[in-house]
């Protein structure tokens, strides 16, 4: 939850914290002192104003899965999905490629370390055409950083070239996605 707080908001934070029990400390030494009082709530609702955006998705967390347990049967509704490359290489036989893309794409959502589905958007996008060379160096050059490969990339290029291993089917193939 502290690794998504800014750093100033978190330095705000701390310093209203602080500014509020130094306050309480004063209003419990003297017996009728307000402004004390009033300076230390007012701190600790600004903390909770500050915070209460960052605090809201921890707090209400738990009613949320409860519902879900009760509408849907399971409260796990952050479970990712498996890394299944069937329906992309199915698509690149087909030769849909623009679906191949796509599905790559959606994919890359939940496994965007994966190497082997950066090879197949490269690889669709390479059979299909789709933006030619310089949309593939940019592909690449991205997988390589997203993967940490930047110093290593004929390891990823071996990798690339052992996927391109699809058969070749005739032009005139009916695909099944169009039937």
């Amino acid at each position: 939850m502290w690794q998504r707080l800014p750093k100033i908001r978190l330095v705000i934070v701390i310093i209203l914290l602080a500014g509020a029990f130094h306050n309480a400390s004063l209003a419990s030494k003297s017996e009728y002192n307000f402004k004390a009082v009033f300076s230390a709530v007012l701190c600790l609702v600004s903390v909770c104003i500050i915070l209460g955006v960052t605090l809201r998705r921890q707090a209400t967390k738990p009613l949320t899965d409860l519902v879900d347990l009760i509408y849907f049967g399971s409260g796990a509704q952050e479970d990712v999905p498996p890394l299944n490359l069937r329906l992309p290489r199915a698509c690149r036989a087909e030769r849909c490629y623009e679906k191949a893309v796509l599905e790559c794409e959606r994919l890359m959502e939940w496994h965007s370390l994966a190497p082997e589905l950066w090879a197949e958007l490269i690889l669709a996008k390479r059979c299909g055409g789709l933006g030619g060379g310089q949309e593939e160096e940019i592909t690449r050059n991205r997988a390589l950083e997203c993967l940490g490969m930047i110093h290593r990339p004929s390891l990823f290029d071996r990798m690339l070239r052992d996927r391109n291993d699809l058969p070749d089917f005739p032009a005139g193939l009916a695909s099944q996605f169009e039937r």
